[in-house]
């Protein structure tokens, strides 16, 4: 039987400035902020996992909005994985980066079964 490739949903991010890596168990985490886009979602902050070795994020984690959506100033907290897009919530809390990445990182770490906290890394990266 053959076998099919994961099917890679990501968000449509072209550009983001890169503030922080972290180790995430067997997982490394890259956190970017001031994102551009393509479409009629914006990103505000992105958390993207990656596996060992891997050059494509595994998983996702962003704060975003659309034209329709956020125009009190909130974004909505969600959660690319297994070719799909989960909401996980509206608040102003996913404007701010620091409370992004706090909650991204435990949203991530869940996900993945992670049970050890996330380890800041600095460059250049140790992925041991």
């Amino acid at each position: 039987m053959p076998t099919h490739p994961r099917r890679l949903y990501l968000p449509a991010i072209t550009k983001a400035r890169w503030v922080k890596r972290y180790k995430l168990g067997e997982y490394l985490a890259v956190l970017g902020t001031e994102c551009e886009s393509v479409g009629f979602i914006s990103y505000t902050h992105v958390l993207y996992i990656f596996k060992k070795d891997e050059s494509q994020p595994y998983i996702a984690v962003t704060s975003e909005y659309s034209d329709v959506s956020g125009q009190d100033g909130s974004r909505c907290l969600c959660l690319f994985s297994e070719g799909r897009h989960s909401n996980l919530g509206f608040s102003m809390d996913w404007v701010d980066l620091e409370k992004f990445e706090s909650r991204a990182l435990a949203v991530a770490g869940e996900y993945l079964q992670v049970s050890e906290a996330p380890i800041e890394l600095h460059y250049p990266i140790d992925y041991n």
